[in-house]
């Protein structure tokens, strides 16, 4: 799968109303993996916070005014490691994250403890030595069950593992395991929900390219489960998006009036390439740390 160089940026729009950016002029930063979050009738959009200088990614949240914009973000969250997909998500009164952490082969479960979703602290690891991607909540049931779907690449192997989250003891159990035959099944943002009450999830299409286009389906049935694709979505689908060298997508939310999607500006500056050698040597030294063998 090619992976293109460039920056990402975020869009949003309030109903049908025009498309703004989110913070497109920091040089320091540049933005994806948009996750909407309601909670007591304000919206806050956190995302990835991928810092320029330190070619790594922390995770940051703006907050919805009443003019109509978000917030310049703030970043709640810096690891040694890279972070990114902030999944928010609500369930027996308390309010939970789990970003991606795979560049530390760990599963995490952090805890919002600050009214502004300023303050997170570490609740548990709930698994280690896994490499999963853009790990996504659904939360169902009377019960408020939730289950967290994980996105395995692994060579030509694709899967989602789906877990049971106990928020009482802190800990997952493996509920079932779906198996694709190709690669366009990564989660591209939070499930979410028609008037009718049916259930959708968007999904990233990266057989060729990575953030080729968005896929979305809708979820049949949970046990067995069962999905049917009903749209896809190109960043050029998307009227009133038009950015200069605008070609790749992979994150999609929708919460209310609020849409949110992230789009990927192609450079093949000597910049760019002096950059992604920083990355791959982080991504180097977590395999060596992880045990893992290093491909040639």
């Amino acid at each position: 799968m090619d992976r293109k160089m460039g920056n990402w940026y975020v869009k949003y729009r309030i109903g049908q109303g025009s498309w703004k950016s989110l913070d497109a002029d920091n040089r320091r930063f540049w933005y994806a993996d948009p996750m909407l979050f309601v909670h007591e009738d304000r919206t806050y959009l956190f995302t990835e916070a991928f810092d320029r200088v330190w070619q790594k990614g922390k995770l940051a949240v703006s907050v919805l005014r009443e003019d109509g914009e978000f917030s310049t973000p703030k970043v709640v969250m810096n690891l040694p490691y890279h972070l990114s997909y902030p999944c928010v998500f609500s369930a027996q009164g308390g309010i939970y994250m789990i970003p991606e952490t795979s560049q530390n082969r760990t599963l995490e479960l952090w805890e919002c403890v600050s009214g502004d979703m300023g303050r997170w602290v570490r609740k548990k690891i709930l698994l280690r030595g896994v490499k999963y991607s853009d790990s996504t909540v659904l939360c169902c049931g009377e019960d408020d069950n939730c289950y967290i779907f994980c996105y395995l690449e692994d060579g030509g192997r694709y899967e989602t593992d789906v877990y049971r989250l106990n928020l009482e003891r802190f800990s997952v159990e493996k509920s079932f395991t779906v198996h694709h035959k190709e690669n366009g099944f990564r989660p591209a943002g939070n499930f979410f929900y028609s008037k009718e009450g049916k259930t959708f999830r968007p999904l990233q299409y990266n057989v060729e390219t990575y953030g080729e286009y968005i896929r979305i389906y809708e979820m049949d049935s949970f046990r067995p489960f069962s999905e049917h694709l009903v749209r896809e979505v190109r960043i050029s689908d998307l009227t009133g998006i038009a950015w200069e060298g605008a070609c790749r997508t992979h994150t999609l939310g929708c919460e209310g009036q609020v849409t949110v999607v992230d789009f990927l500006v192609e450079k093949d500056a000597p910049i760019q390439k002096a950059f992604f050698l920083i990355r791959r040597m982080r991504n180097l030294y977590y395999k060596i740390k992880n045990g893992e063998r290093i491909r040639k």
